[in-house]
């Protein structure tokens, strides 16, 4: 992952890294877990949707 992040940092393109965050999330987990093995439900789309939302490279490009 921080392979992508130094990519992108070195070409200007903002990066978000949301493996570590759905790695601690209970919801992201066990949806998962549930399903597939690698794809969540609704819910654990929520979840990333959440830190979409919520994060600063976001919100400056809709700006």
């Amino acid at each position: 992952m921080e392979q992508f992040e130094q990519i992108c940092l070195a070409t200007n393109i903002h990066y978000l890294d949301i493996f570590a965050p759905l790695q601690k999330s209970q919801t992201w987990l066990q949806e998962v877990a549930d399903y597939d093995g690698a794809h969540p439900r609704a819910a654990g789309y929520q979840e990333i949707a959440n830190l979409v939302q919520n994060w600063s490279g976001w919100q400056s490009w809709l700006t």
